[in-house]
This record gives structure tokens, C-alpha cells and sequence, in this order.
């Protein structure tokens, strides 16, 4: 940082930056910015900072696009917004990295000792559609209260606390669930009737067995409850479902995709248990809408790991700061994100080759190139810009 937009850098960074943010009463003739904070007095300052604080600008972020509707036509059965909730593992250290870290066996050393990874790990809720939007909403940080407890805080525990903060920050909104079969269970289907929340989930053997022999026993019977969909001449999918199974006090719909890939021969089997029930009219919505919880892993956890944003890094070793930092990457990660999708620049890949020189050219804008009277204007210029629909 330091030596690309810091002090050291020796860019038209800095004077960039002041044209570009005059509303935080920064202007090319302010005396209280003649240098970009060192790196280390960033770390300083997210010491201090309650992440709290930060995460409600994710929040206004994500209400703000709502409220002008940009993601209302992703919404499941134009119904739903579905956010996808998954869990990701942050850092690893080989030993203690401080009191709230968790700790799994890895084996043993040549005396018999068990030796322990200590690791950082996050639970994200992220707004999510079939054509690749992945948009950060909230993320709660799985910690142990005290090196010594009992029993380790998990992804199960941090979905609870979630769910709390999200029908506090968005009561009235329609929302349906896409979650891993680890949350198929009574507990979250009681907070999901409680909230008036849908949910899709995945929906496996060993997640609860009873109902899954139950299903698989009903799927049998109801053969009038089938349909198979062409994708194109070597994909196809074929569709079975079964409604109204009582389990605790709810019923559930569940429905299974055997796809087909004759060119691979291959076939992949999909099975979700929703809440909503399943016909002919929306079978294909709702095993669609189930499986856009890999986008949360793919083009959510995958790119913010491996796309540049550096999601594993130990940008600090203060705890707290580290919680600021991830929560600033998934700012910038929304912002980026926004532009891929948005109609703001045509086809970026066919321009720029790829995603990643596009922002890498976007860099050099900023450091290397110092802005004209010209280019200053456009900042006055307003411009409307949408998801790209093409």
C-alpha cells in the first residue's frame, strides 16, 4: 500500500484523490492531507474502530440499490430476494493467534502429543442470482468467547446471531434462503416460520434421515409429480418432487434434478427441502434458485480469495483490526462487483481481456496519470447506471 498509493509511492495519487472526494471536505488546497496515511497508522486506526460501525455501510449499501430496485427483477418468481449463507475459513496459524480463535486436531507429533491448527473463520450472507450477482449483505466472525471453553463456536451458532441482525435490518423485506444441508433441521426452520422467511436447502442422506427415507419412499408413489426439461442437445434434466411431508410440526416440499451430460457422460444429482410448494408452474425456479448458493462460493468466497482482494491475508494481527479490514474488502468487493455486472462499461472482457486488467489499468488511472481540467469536469456529469442485462 505504501509503495503504490502511500508516501512512498511517489504517484499523482494524492492529488487524484482530492479531486475525486471534495465532500469529505478534502480539496486540492487542503493543508491537513499533504500525505496518504502509512500503512501502519491504518492498523492504528482500525484498532479503534467498532466493525458494527462499518457493517451498517454495507447494510445502507444494499437497502439503498433495493430501494431504487436494481435487483428487483433477480428475485425468485419475482418474489424473493435469495441471499445465500455460507461459511469460509479466513487464516491459519500454527499456533494461538489469540483468545477468540478455534482450533481443530491435525495429528500428532512423535512423542503422541496432538497438534492443533488455530484458524479465523467467517459466516457471509450474500444477495444472489442465477446470472452471477453476488452482492455482500452481512457476515458474522465465528470466535470462541475464551481460549478454554467447552464447546467451540460454529457456523450453526453464527447463523442464529444472523438471522437476528438480519429481521432487524430488514423486517419487511421478502426473503428466501439458500443454505447448505448443514441447516437442515428444526432450529432453522422454526426462525425461517418465525421471521416469515422462505427457504431452499440442500438437502442430503445424512442431514435428517428419517425424512429422507420418508421422501425417497413417497417419490415412488407420486409418479404424476415429474417432468423433464431439454437444456440443450446433450443436457437434459429430469425433475421429481413431493409435497406436504410433516417433519416437527412443518411441512416441507422436496424436490430432486438428475442432469445429464450425454457428451461427458455424466450425471449429477441436485435434492433441496423448501417450504415452498412445488408444481409445474415453478418446479425449475426453485431447484435454479437452490443451486445459486455456489455463487456465493464461486463468484463470492472463490474471487475474494483468489481475484485479487486477498480474502486470506493477515492484513493485521490486532483481532479487531483484522475484522475491519474483511469488512472494508467486502466494501471494495461490492464496489467491484457492481461494476463488473453494470452496464458502466460494455463487454469489459472483450475491451480489457479480463476483469482483473480492467481494474489493473483502473490503478494506473489513478497513479500514474494526473487528472485535466477536462476530466475534472466529468465528476460534475451525472450518469444512470444499470445492472447489464445483455
Amino acid at each position: 500500500m505504501n509503495y503504490t498509493i502511500g508516501k512512498k509511492s511517489h504517484t499523482c495519487f494524492l492529488d487524484n484523490f482530492k479531486a475525486l472526494f471534495p465532500v469529505l471536505g478534502i480539496t486540492q488546497d487542503s493543508k491537513n492531507l499533504q500525505n496518504m496515511p502509512d500503512y501502519q497508522t491504518l492498523i492504528y486506526l482500525l484498532k479503534k474502530i467498532n466493525p458494527n460501525d462499518i457493517e451498517k455501510v454495507l447494510i445502507k449499501n444494499i437497502r439503498y440499490l433495493i430501494r431504487k430496485k436494481t435487483f428487483q427483477s433477480h428475485r425468485l418468481m419475482d418474489k424473493w430476494y435469495t441471499l445465500a449463507i455460507d461459511g469460509s475459513q479466513l487464516i491459519t496459524f500454527k499456533k494461538r493467534h489469540c483468545k477468540h480463535c478455534l482450533r481443530r486436531k491435525i495429528g500428532q507429533d512423535d512423542q503422541g502429543q496432538i497438534i492443533y491448527e488455530y484458524y479465523h473463520y467467517i459466516v457471509s450472507v450474500s444477495l444472489v442470482s442465477p446470472d452471477g450477482i453476488c452482492m455482500p449483505v452481512l457476515t458474522e466472525f465465528v470466535e470462541n468467547e475464551t481460549p478454554d471453553v467447552k464447546k467451540q463456536d460454529c457456523e450453526l451458532k453464527a447463523f442464529y446471531r444472523i438471522a437476528v441482525k438480519l429481521k432487524n435490518y430488514f423486517p419487511k423485506m421478502k426473503i428466501c434462503l439458500l443454505l447448505d444441508s448443514l441447516f437442515a433441521g428444526k432450529p432453522v426452520m422454526d426462525i425461517c416460520k418465525k421471521n416469515d422467511w422462505k427457504y431452499i436447502i440442500c438437502f442430503k442422506k445424512g442431514s435428517i434421515p428419517n425424512l429422507y427415507k420418508e421422501y425417497e419412499a413417497l417419490q415412488d408413489i407420486c409418479t404424476e409429480n415429474r417432468q423433464t426439461k431439454l437444456i440443450n442437445a446433450h443436457i437434459f434434466q429430469d425433475y421429481s418432487w413431493v409435497n406436504d411431508i410433516n417433519y416437527e410440526g412443518h411441512y416441507v416440499h422436496v424436490i430432486n434434478c438428475l442432469e445429464t451430460n450425454k457428451q461427458k457422460n455424466k450425471a449429477t444429482k441436485f435434492v433441496h427441502i423448501t417450504n415452498i410448494s412445488i408444481n409445474f408452474k415453478n418446479y425449475n425456479h426453485i431447484s435454479k434458485g437452490g443451486r445459486c448458493r455456489w455463487i456465493q462460493e464461486n463468484q463470492g468466497f472463490n474471487c475474494q480469495k483468489n481475484g485479487g482482494f486477498n480474502l486470506e491475508h493477515l492484513y493485521a494481527k490486532d483481532n479487531l483490526a483484522i475484522k475491519n479490514f474483511i469488512l472494508f474488502l467486502l466494501i471494495g468487493f461490492s464496489i467491484s462487483h457492481l461494476i463488473e455486472k453494470s452496464s458502466l462499461v460494455k463487454n469489459i472482457k472483450k475491451a480489457f481481456g479480463s476483469f482483473r486488467e480492467f481494474t489493473r489499468k483502473f490503478l494506473i488511472a489513478f497513479t500514474q496519470h494526473c487528472w485535466n481540467f477536462s476530466m475534472l469536469n466529468l465528476l460534475d456529469t451525472s450518469y444512470q447506471i444499470r445492472l447489464d442485462s445483455s
